[in-house]
């Protein structure tokens, strides 16, 4: 992670910008942080970034999760299959 003075990003937004796109950049205002940039090579690293930092999603993530120890839900490699999905026995190798 980098760290870069404020001064230095006001001068040059765009090249921290895509800068950011491979490591988050540190703004730091008298030393101290003060801002995250945070870049996305493309549409897909910006929709991911965007589930992972929405609260009702991570909470149904968290529900599953749960739910699948309590034994309320099966994984896909334990749940009851149909002999004639063929998708499914091929993920699993029948």
């Amino acid at each position: 992670m980098n760290e870069i003075p404020l001064h230095k990003v006001k001068d040059n937004l765009s090249k921290y910008i895509d800068l950011a796109a491979d490591e988050e950049i540190v703004v730091t205002r008298h030393g101290r942080p003060a801002a995250v940039i945070v870049g996305f090579k493309d549409e897909d690293a910006w929709f991911d970034y965007r589930l992972e930092n929405d609260e009702r999603f991570l909470a149904r993530i968290e529900r599953s999760r749960q739910q699948l120890r309590e034994g309320a839900l099966c994984g896909w490699k334990t749940c009851p299959i149909d002999p004639h999905d063929r998708l499914t026995l091929q993920a699993r190798g029948v």
